[in-house]
């Protein structure tokens, strides 16, 4: 296995490649100007409490996730507050089972905690504006382009 940190890495394409795993949020897009435009749309859809609230929690479980050392880490106990409430919710019965990216339990857990009604049609309407937001205004970072036409012309499956 090679594990790379960056698209212009030449170990990429100097062996055979069977397999690429990647996310596109910060490895091939900006994600964070993506995410800025979707709590924008969030804050006209809903409400600009509930958009706050909503960047708290993604901010926090995204610094969690990213935290080289998490030793004595000072929102350790936010955190786990957070997790806590997004676990108790009875709506976690999917086959993948608990995912602590769900952006819908991000918006009932920020309207719960703002003692807002929680209707799952104003879940959809807001989930959809911020993935909207994102997918608008997340560029690709200048080297995936030339990552992504190279790999196009690799002979490996690539599963979308």
């Amino acid at each position: 296995m090679i594990q790379v940190n960056s698209l212009t890495d030449k170990k990429i394409f100097k062996n055979k490649i069977d397999l690429i795993v990647s996310d596109l949020d910060f490895t091939l897009t900006d994600f964070s100007l993506g995410h800025k435009a979707g709590i924008k749309n969030i804050s006209n859809v809903l409400d600009q409490n509930v958009a706050k609230e909503f960047n708290n929690i993604f901010n926090l479980i995204h610094e969690e996730h990213t935290l080289v050392n998490k030793n004595n880490w000072d929102k350790q106990t936010k955190f786990d507050k957070i997790i806590s409430q997004m676990k108790t919710l009875n709506i976690i019965n999917n086959k993948y089972g608990f995912r602590e990216y769900s952006r819908e339990i991000f918006f009932i857990v920020s309207m719960k905690r703002l003692n807002l009604e929680i209707k799952d049609e104003k879940i959809g309407i807001a989930r959809d504006a911020y993935w909207s937001g994102v997918s608008d205004s997340s560029p690709l970072y200048v080297d995936a382009k030339n990552f992504l036409l190279k790999l196009n012309k690799t002979p490996i499956i690539i599963m979308r």
